[in-house]
């Protein structure tokens, strides 16, 4: 299972880079998206950290990347509000009808 596990989290990984985040959630298991978003933020955030223009607290880059952060979890949170949306319509449909 651990073996199944990483290789899912390898292919996750390559599929990330080359598809928008967006629809690459759509596509994989969570752990996985849970696994390989964690790779990628943590990288993003060290990089920022580490380019920053040295003695300010929040340069540029880092500013740029917190952006591009708050901009994912809005698209997440529409994503997942859209599918619950769905669902309760469906749940009340099928209750009325009953």
């Amino acid at each position: 299972m651990a073996e199944s596990i990483k290789e899912s989290c390898k292919l996750g990984v390559a599929a990330y880079a080359a598809q928008a985040r967006e629809q690459w959630v759509l596509e994989w298991p969570g752990q996985v998206v849970l696994a390989v978003s964690a790779i990628f933020w943590t990288s993003a955030v060290t990089n920022a950290l580490t380019n920053g223009i040295p003695g300010m607290l929040l340069s540029v880059k880092p500013l740029k990347y917190i952006k591009t952060a708050i901009d994912i979890i809005q698209h997440a949170q529409q994503a997942c509000f859209g599918m619950l949306h769905t669902c309760t319509n469906a749940c009340l449909h099928n209750t009325s009808l009953h």
